[in-house]
């Protein structure tokens, strides 16, 4: 059974992300890349928060916050088509 990859990115006034997909997503690698970043302006680390619809991303400003929207998107693409290829390998394994 294939299922459409739905990805859905809401952002809020307190600098948070919402992405929400319908896989499971490696949660540890995407908060430890994130995590790690630092703010060029204010030196501060931001801060990963799963939720039960995804997760999201505090930061200290906007441009940071901004920066790293764009990086976990493309983290949370990569997961997805890995997790899309492993499934069709699986399938026609069958």
């Amino acid at each position: 059974m294939l299922h459409k990859n739905k990805l859905s990115l809401s952002l809020s006034p307190t600098n948070e992300i919402k992405i929400e997909n319908m896989f499971d997503l490696n949660y540890d690698l995407i908060k430890q890349t994130i995590e790690a970043e630092v703010c060029p302006e204010h030196n501060l680390h931001p801060e990963f928060v799963k939720t039960d619809d995804g997760f999201g991303i505090k930061a200290c400003c906007q441009p940071f916050h901004a920066e790293l929207v764009a990086k976990s998107e493309k983290m949370v693409e990569e997961e997805t088509t890995q997790f899309l290829e492993k499934m069709m390998k699986d399938i026609f394994k069958e």
